[in-house]
Order: C-alpha cells, then structure tokens, then sequence
C-alpha cells in the first residue's frame, strides 16, 4: 500500500543542544540539558515535479502548558529549486493502518483522504509534558535536477500561556539528490489507498 523513499534509512540520535534563555533554539519543544531526541537518517534520489512530505519530528511539549502550534515553515534548504507548498498536519489517530515515514510521495490527502484527514496546523495543540499526537510534514516538490539537498531546519511559530512565541527545530535528518522525473523508473509512487 506505501513505499518508503528507496534509500538507507538508519536509527540514529540527533542533538539538540542546550540552548540559552532568548536562543533561536530555545522553546517548549527544546529538551532539557542532557537529553536527546530519536531521529532517523535518509540519504537518496528524488524525482523532480513530486510532491514530496518531508516529517517533522514529533513534537515534545517538556513545558507545564499546553502549546498550540501557529506555523511551521521550512528555514534550510532553501532555493530557487524548491517549491514549498506548506505544512501539513494528520491526526496519528487515523494513521493505525498506514503508519508514517521519514518521507511520504504524493498529496496524501488526496491520494488516501481516508487514512490521511488533513488539518490547518494550527488545530496542533501538544498538552504538558507530553508528545504530540499529529504527524507533520513539510510539503515541497522539486525542480531542478542535479541538486543536492540537506534537510534541514524549520520555524516553529506557537502559542503558549497566551503568549506568542518560537523556536528551531529540526525536520528528518535527509539528504537527497534530484533526478529528472522518469530516469530512475517507480522512483516516484505517491501514496494511493487501495480499496477492498
């Protein structure tokens, strides 16, 4: 039913930092000292003209507030090469069937609207001291063959105790190379629900 982009994708450990008060990296998604956050690492070819969905790492809110998320927007890479068509929020709930990936193909809500129910990121609200319960990713296509793209950063907007805020954070650790669409042949699969 989905494929995974086809490239190596290992388990690996991805720092965030201790970052100080006023810090870009700073916020309520930011670890205390000492602790890390999985991520996973994914190094291949991508078709140009896709619609790619490049994951943001679930979200930890390590606050004593609830956060509401207001925008999530991609900081690196950036380019005349990439087209970013916005952040896109999914209900894990829903998603029991399919699961997630680092990266998805396609429109996901329009190539299986039944497992992948869009919503505005704002409706991403992560309780205290708690995970997220929302699959986000960036979706983007490519345009140009021949780049090299490493993912990357994002801008995470939010709203916490009634005050605005926000911070960096990271995005799937990727590393993908563009390829003109049809030269590596079944590359590019969007993701479509097959029914019964």
């Amino acid at each position: 039913m989905r494929r995974a982009l086809a490239a190596a994708i290992v388990a690996a450990l991805q720092l965030t930092g201790c970052s100080a008060a006023g810090s870009p990296w700073s916020g309520p998604f930011t670890p205390p000292q000492g602790l890390s956050r999985a991520s996973s690492w994914v190094s291949g070819p991508v078709a140009t003209g896709g619609i790619y969905d490049i994951m943001v790492r679930d979200f930890r809110n390590y606050s004593g507030s609830p956060v509401r998320v207001l925008s999530v927007r991609l900081v690196s890479p950036h380019g005349p090469g990439i087209q970013v068509l916005g952040a896109r929020a999914y209900p894990y709930s829903r998603l029991t069937l399919n699961g997630t990936a680092s990266i998805d193909e396609g429109d996901l809500a329009k190539g299986c609207p039944e497992v992948f129910v869009q919503h505005p990121v704002t409706d991403v609200v992560v309780p205290p001291r708690s995970n997220t319960t929302w699959y986000i990713v960036i979706a983007l296509v490519f345009h140009i063959p021949g780049r090299f793209y490493h993912f990357g950063v994002v801008r995470v907007d939010y709203l916490t105790g009634g005050k605005r805020g926000w911070q960096y954070d990271w995005l799937t650790n990727a590393r993908l190379h563009t390829v003109p669409k049809g030269a590596i042949p079944h590359l590019y699969q969007p993701e479509v629900c097959k029914h019964a």
